[in-house]
């Protein structure tokens, strides 16, 4: 929000943050995130910033066993809250009802694509701004490289490796002028999930 200084003519801009404890009531992924968002919808939050729950020692009034919640939740939950401000994800499609938890092997945007093969591959040199920031692989720098570069030729694998996109994620959920690389990985999508696992 914006507010005035009594005496001044200046308008000075405020921002605020906040910060959720991941791991303390056994709450899903989802959960969080859904908070998350409607934190930043509601408040105009610049930010959300997460901290891993850690309880080690017994304390008074507290009927709790030990927990120890993972770091690489945090890394997930900071890469989910990216894709919802960034790239206009959804918590509910991030974290399905029927997987709420992120997950350690892959990164959410990643984990959304392979739960959605039907969507894919995308055709670089017709799909729009939006579409292009869901490939994995494709991030908001390199989608802008691709629209501008549609506007002298056709992009090509190799316009794309040119212009700095890696291929070695996004190459198995694009094609370039009807031409696909990725093989057959799509039709095994435990063997796809495999070629990720980080």
């Amino acid at each position: 929000g914006q507010y005035r200084v009594r005496g001044t003519a200046g308008r000075f801009a405020t921002s605020q943050t906040t910060q959720l404890m991941a791991g303390s009531t056994g709450e899903t992924d989802r959960t969080i995130l859904t908070l998350s968002q409607a934190l930043y919808r509601r408040y105009r939050l610049k930010r959300v910033y997460y901290t891993a729950f850690q309880y080690r020692q017994p304390a008074r009034g507290y009927d709790l066993e030990p927990v120890s919640t993972p770091l690489w939740r945090m890394r997930r939950l900071y890469q989910a809250d990216r894709l919802m401000q960034l790239y206009g994800f959804q918590p509910e499609e991030i974290t399905p009802e029927d997987q709420p938890d992120l997950q350690a092997q892959v990164d959410p945007k990643l984990a959304w694509a392979l739960r959605n093969p039907h969507l894919f591959p995308v055709e670089v040199n017709t799909a729009d701004y939006e579409l292009l920031l869901r490939v994995p692989g494709i991030g908001i720098v390199y989608a802008k490289k691709i629209l501008r570069a549609r506007r002298w030729g056709t992009v090509t694998h190799e316009v794309l490796q040119k212009i700095g996109v890696s291929l070695k994620r996004s190459l198995y959920f694009i094609q370039c002028n009807g031409q696909y690389r990725g093989g057959r990985a799509f039709d095994n999508p435990a063997r796809l999930y495999a070629l990720f696992d980080t």
